[in-house]
């Protein structure tokens, strides 16, 4: 871990000033939230350790002469956004494709969870898949490669979670805020992982480049 974040973590909250916070406040103009997913958001923009922890490095970001640009995106969505398996993850090298999957499409990318290692991919069977941003739930099928999980999040965005286990934690009409938990990993698959799809106005997207460009943060 880089200074940033071991500084961070040697601060107690009780010594952080108020006007700190109602600078991160200020700053943090994309809501519903609470001071850690704001901590997360600034840090991220201010190119600091991401840890959600208001320490000596994001005070003195918070004290700079210019803060960084505010959370915006461009579907106007409201923050926060993580990455869709609880605790992080990251993407295989199965690339995003466009195409019609009868040509050879692959409209989302594959998601693992933990480390990867020399022996292979880690087995991500029932790591926990979440809610990447808020929205509501459109859809809940069981598929023959598992549960698949749709939100319709505004502003013409969908997400679809594919390769799930079990029937779910919500349920079609149900609204819900972001980093709620979804279902499972399902480890019926030869290499068990997330599929994760993202969809703007009925058009496939790279959904690694989007959650990159929204910021999504790990969430614990």
């Amino acid at each position: 871990m880089s200074a940033a974040g071991y500084n961070d973590r040697r601060i107690d909250a009780g010594q952080i000033e108020a006007h700190h916070l109602a600078t991160l406040w200020d700053w943090y103009t994309k809501q519903p939230g609470n001071r850690e997913e704001a901590a997360r958001q600034f840090q991220a923009a201010a190119g600091l350790d991401v840890d959600g922890m208001i320490g000596p490095m994001t005070i003195g970001a918070l004290d700079a002469p210019e803060l960084p640009g505010p959370p915006e995106n461009e579907l106007g969505l409201a923050g926060p956004f993580y990455l869709p398996i609880r605790g992080g993850c990251w993407w295989s090298g199965n690339a995003f494709d466009p195409r019609p999957r009868s040509q050879g499409g692959h409209h989302g990318r594959d998601g693992f969870s933990g480390p990867k290692t020399d022996l292979g991919w880690p087995d991500t069977t029932d790591a926990m898949v979440i809610s990447f941003a808020a929205g509501e739930v459109i859809a809940v099928k069981w598929h023959a490669n598992g549960l698949w999980i749709k939100i319709d999040h505004g502003h013409g965005l969908i997400t679809k979670s594919g390769h799930l286990n079990g029937t779910g934690h919500v349920k079609p009409g149900q609204v819900i805020a972001a980093g709620v938990d979804l279902a499972p990993v399902w480890g019926g698959l030869t290499l068990p992982h997330i599929h994760f799809e993202t969809w703007i106005n009925g058009k496939p997207v790279d959904s690694g480049k989007l959650l990159e460009r929204l910021g999504a943060v790990p969430l614990s």
